[in-house]
This record gives structure tokens, sequence and C-alpha cells, in this order.
């Protein structure tokens, strides 16, 4: 499922869950409705969450990794507690750098919001084809 940050996604643009900081708005996107006739046809279907942009108040901050990170575990917050969709997987940035701080922001953000079942996948744009680590 794409984390929508309101930039092209090369499939469209997906609206954000907090195109503000601080602004939530928990039924923007198309993603919601998607994720929930997935679940009423598979129950035991994963979710996996992904950024693929960010709004531009988190991507053109010096303090990207920290602002990315509590967006991201927001968004999961947000899936459990307004959507009552349950995240198993994220990833930090699709097929983007990423750096080992950024993701132990991420984690850390994800415990506090008791989503610690949440498993991480990495790198997916690392050295080589189909490079990724999952994290537990």
């Amino acid at each position: 499922m794409e984390i929508g940050g309101t930039g092209d996604s090369t499939t469209g643009t997906e609206s954000s869950h907090e195109p503000n900081p601080g602004q939530y708005e928990w039924d923007a996107g198309y993603q919601w409705f998607m994720i929930r006739e997935a679940k009423k046809r598979n129950p035991q279907i994963q979710v996996y969450g992904l950024a693929w942009t960010f709004p531009g108040w988190i991507s053109n901050s010096p303090d990207f990794g920290t602002l990315a990170a509590k967006y991201l575990a927001d968004w999961a917050a947000g899936a459990r507690d307004q959507h009552n969709i349950t995240v198993d997987i994220m990833g930090f940035h699709n097929e983007s750098p990423w750096q080992a701080e950024w993701v132990l922001a991420l984690r850390q953000e994800l415990d506090a919001r008791q989503l610690q079942h949440i498993r991480l996948v990495l790198g997916d744009c690392g050295p080589g084809t189909r490079w990724y680590v999952v994290l537990p």
C-alpha cells in the first residue's frame, strides 16, 4: 500500500494523511478503500506500507529522517486507529537511499505507538538486483 505524500509516484499522486504539520486527513486518498476491499476478499493478506514521496514540509527539511519517521509511524497508527487496518510490514522510502539513524528513528516511533509487530524492509534499491533486508 502506498503511503501518500502528495507527490508524483509513477502511477499518479496519492494524497497525504498529513499535508501540513499537524493537519491530519485520514480519509484522503484511494488506498484505504483498496486495502479494505482486499481484506474483505482475503482477511489473511498482509499490509505493506511504503512511502514513494513525502510532503514538501518533510522532503525539504534538514531534519528529513526524524520527520519522515514520525510521519510514517503516524500513518501506521492512523491505519489502525482510524481505519481498523493492521499494517504488517513497512518500508522507509521506495527505491531511495536510506540511513541507519532514520530506520532506528522509525523503529522507535513505531514502538512508541504500540506498533512493535511491524517488520521493516530496507534497501530495496541497494547494491545488486533484488537486494533487501527484512528486520523483525
